[in-house]
């Protein structure tokens, strides 16, 4: 029965279900699911990156000031905190810098997915006071810078990919 159903979504979160009966209802949970899955695109938008990575920046040094004044206060032990949070900010710069690029969706995708997770990290880090550590920022960092660098290289060889 549900293969022959057709989904008809509208603005304003509603659909409407038809089966081979024409007997209609009102199905909220898959207009829902239909403006979720709308909405999760909006998410990896160049611009939606680009203002997520200056939040991310924010978070970092935020992070980063956190790190420090523990670090004054309890000893060398938070020294992981500062490196973990310094490779975060330039994680988020460089996530930035490549919000301008002209990529392909998939690339702002990889570049979005990284910048929400360094906006989590800093989520658990505050909530639960737990640094997620330094490998994941070295693998968010490296994952970006390669991107970038692939991106720059690419750019001088082929003037094709600028920066908006």
């Amino acid at each position: 029965m549900w293969a022959t159903q057709r989904f008809v979504a509208d603005k304003t979160a509603h659909a409407e279900v038809k089966d081979i009966s024409g007997s209609e209802h009102t199905c909220l949970t898959q207009a829902l699911l239909f403006r979720a899955q709308y909405k999760l695109k909006d998410m990896f938008k160049p611009a939606t990156i680009k203002v997520f990575s200056i939040f991310a920046i924010i978070l970092s040094v935020v992070g980063l000031l956190i790190s420090i004044l523990l670090t004054q206060q309890y000893g060398p032990a938070f020294f992981v905190g500062i490196t973990t949070w310094l490779i975060f900010l330039w994680a988020s710069y460089i996530g930035f810098r490549l919000s301008a690029y002209k990529l392909q969706d998939e690339e702002h995708k990889k570049v979005g997915v990284r910048i929400y997770l360094i906006i989590l990290s800093f989520i658990a880090y505050l909530v639960f006071g737990l640094t997620i550590g330094p490998i994941l920022s070295v693998v968010l960092l490296a994952t970006l810078w390669g991107l970038k660098r692939n991106y720059d290289d690419w750019n001088e060889k082929f003037p094709t990919v600028t920066e908006e």
